[in-house]
């Protein structure tokens, strides 16, 4: 919310001063304009950096305070799992949380590719 707050009043100021651009250029020199117009363009992309930035720090902060309820979850998840016999529990949103070890068909299919690899030669 503060962050939000400091950030609203840069986007106010940054308004501002395009709308001052706007009604104030035709009688500027051009000099002038275009001093003010780099202005403008610096200041905001100071502004887009700055909520950049600031939008990194909250997901690392996010992750970190996320980052032992999802371990817990996982170990809960791995538990029921194995305690109620599934193959695989899957998430609507990340698919598999949960996969018995005897399903793991990598080791397989990879030595099988390379036959095929080796074969093909």
């Amino acid at each position: 919310k503060e962050l939000q707050g400091s950030f609203k009043k840069e986007e106010e100021d940054l308004k501002l001063m395009q709308d001052e651009i706007k009604k104030k250029s035709s009688a500027w020199s051009e000099e002038k304009k275009a001093e003010k117009v780099r202005e403008y363009q610096k200041n905001g992309r100071e502004l887009q950096a700055k909520t950049e930035d600031a939008r990194f720090e909250m997901k690392q902060l996010q992750d970190k305070e996320l980052e032992p309820i999802l371990k817990a979850l996982e170990k809960v998840v791995e538990k029921y799992g194995k305690e109620k016999g599934y193959t695989v529990i899957m998430d609507s949103k990340n698919g598999v949380i949960y996969f018995d070890d005897a399903i793991e068909v990598s080791e397989a299919i990879v030595k099988k590719l390379n036959e095929a690899m080796a074969a093909a030669k």
